[in-house]
């Protein structure tokens, strides 16, 4: 892990571009008598031992770059010409919002399509010495038909950068990239035509944390409808766990069943109720089952909170499945068999109001009676 984190923070300091293509470092400044920049400027990669591009520049108007560093189909050599002080024609190499390098091409100034790539790939210099396979973006109607794209999201004390593959305008599968400081790990999303499967691969690394669990691990969730689905978490193919969901508004006299509720608020404001229920798992588990990874995080987390639907035509957020399930405990029910509350908060609607009880191993701890919706709304999601 600690040699993919080195690779990881190789790949953000590589690339000094910035996305207008305007911010770069050289060897050596080479200024006209004005201070400007001006003729051919290079910078060296220290990985090829060799150029990595060189530029040039007419009195501070940067007019031409040549770029060393990728490959597009047999072209070696990356070549982009401004004109006016814009992209006109060739390849223009910059970094995006995630720090991942892209390639806009253009001819007489209009813009075609670009070229990018994944975090892997951009391992490849480092590790193998060849350079990153880069991967053509194409669009429809403005709209990114084949290729991938990039999405950054900031999260307490680390980053998830999600890559969405897209195939004829459907994003088919999502590399999941947590990254903090001294770590970094993978976790791949795919959709299927009822859900989605959130999986992680078998890793191979001898040399790593024998704590770690290294086998494969896969979360699969299916809806048959858009509020009624099951979850189920299975290790090394094998199940260690499975339960159904079904959501409903909260109403008076509405059906509960035993295991763990969870409260939430629709768009409209309309309090909504999930019910987690018949549970399945694994009774004769190994120890090693039970050891802490970043997928029984995520199960953890679907067992805890309401199910994501996430759709392979829009937005999505994906780090709702990394949002820990314990910074939301005021919105959490447990049930026992008898369908009676063992921990945690229940909340019953009586005519216009609503009625809040707080359990504590079977026993009422607090109560509070006639609030309304928006009294529930501050008490649940707010304080």
């Amino acid at each position: 892990m600690k040699k993919l984190f080195l690779c990881i923070l190789f790949t953000t300091t590589l690339y000094s571009q910035n996305k207008n293509m305007r911010t770069y470092q050289y060897d050596q400044e080479i200024l006209n008598k004005s201070g400007q920049r001006h003729g051919t400027l290079v910078q060296t990669s220290y990985l090829y031992d060799s150029l990595a591009y060189s530029h040039i520049y007419n009195n501070g108007k940067l007019v031409e770059t040549t770029d060393y560093r990728f490959q597009i189909d047999n072209k070696k050599e990356l070549v982009g010409k401004y004109k006016d002080d814009l992209p006109y024609e060739g390849y223009f190499v910059y970094e995006n919002e995630n720090e991942i390098a892209e390639i806009a091409y253009y001819e007489k100034g209009v813009f075609q399509f670009k070229y990018t790539t994944t975090i892997i790939e951009m391992m490849t210099p480092e590790m193998t010495g060849m350079k990153p396979k880069m991967i053509k973006n194409t669009y429809k109607e403005e709209q990114l038909w084949q290729g991938l794209n990039h999405k950054g999201y900031k999260m307490d004390g680390s980053t998830l950068l999600a890559t969405e593959y897209y195939e004829n305008g459907t994003i088919t599968n999502v590399d999941l990239w947590i990254l903090a400081i001294h770590y970094a790990e993978l976790v791949k999303l795919k959709f299927l035509p009822n859900g989605y499967e959130i999986y992680k691969e078998a890793i191979i690394d001898p040399e790593g944390d024998p704590q770690n669990d290294k086998r494969p691990a896969s979360i699969l969730v299916q809806f048959t409808d858009i509020d009624n689905g099951n979850v189920s978490f299975s290790i090394d193919n094998k199940l260690i766990g499975k339960h159904q969901f079904s959501k409903q508004v909260v109403s008076k006299g509405m059906h509960l069943v035993p295991g763990v509720i969870i409260y939430s608020l629709a768009n409209d404001n309309t309090l909504l109720v999930t019910t987690k229920s018949d549970f399945e798992s694994n009774i004769a588990l190994d120890e090693q089952d039970y050891n802490p990874s970043i997928m029984v995080m995520i199960y953890q987390n679907l067992i805890y909170k309401s199910i994501p639907m996430f759709y392979a035509t829009l937005e999505n957020d994906y780090t709702e499945i990394l949002k820990n399930y314990e910074e939301i405990q005021k919105t959490i029910l447990v049930l026992n068999k008898d369908k009676n509350p063992l921990n945690g908060y229940l909340i019953e609607k009586e005519d216009v109001y609503y009625k809040y009880s707080q359990y504590e191993n079977s026993n009422v701890v607090a109560t509070k009676n006639k609030l309304t919706l928006e009294e529930i709304r501050k008490l649940l999601f707010e304080e």
